[in-house]
């Protein structure tokens, strides 16, 4: 009975530590906002994007010479890239992943489960969503030059 009132009030305390943490990033989010991107003065090239991430991940690829690219260039102290702006190609958003993985997950369980009528229809919506999606011709848009540079200006990147 002590033992489970100990752990009891063990959980409560972590419970409590978590609510109040929680508390305390909600209330200084602002204060604690990170826009860099490298808040733990990472070596790769991924803490090198700004945060929030922009719809692109580089306005223009860096060149890597070596495993710590991003790292080098901090301690070189290089000065930002200031070749004129590119249109950037990116991929439209689509749902039909979401679709293939809810269908994945139905098979996953009708096979667990032995519900050998549910296979068939989970495998049809399988694969009439990839058949959809490779009828699908403008899977890509252009991302302006012009706005590539206004998102770098307002992240204070160049």
């Amino acid at each position: 009975m002590v033992v489970a009132a100990v752990g009891a009030c063990i959980i409560a305390l972590a419970v409590g530590t978590q609510i109040l943490m929680l508390g305390v990033s909600v209330l200084e989010r602002a204060k604690r906002r990170d826009i860099t991107g490298d808040y733990w003065n990472g070596r790769t090239l991924e803490w090198s994007v700004p945060s929030p991430a922009p719809l692109y991940n580089f306005a223009h690829i860096p060149e890597v010479t070596c495993r710590d690219e991003f790292w080098v260039m901090k301690e070189r102290h290089d000065a930002p890239i200031t070749r004129p702006y590119e249109d950037i190609l990116l991929p439209k958003n689509s749902m039909l992943g979401l679709v293939i993985a809810f269908c994945a997950f139905v098979f996953g369980f009708a096979t667990i489960w032995h519900m050998w009528w549910l296979l068939l229809p989970a495998l049809l919506g399988i694969f009439a969503t990839i058949i959809v999606r490779s009828f699908q011709d403008e899977t890509e848009y252009i991302l302006p030059a012009a706005h590539v540079e206004a998102t770098e200006r307002r992240l204070a990147r160049v």
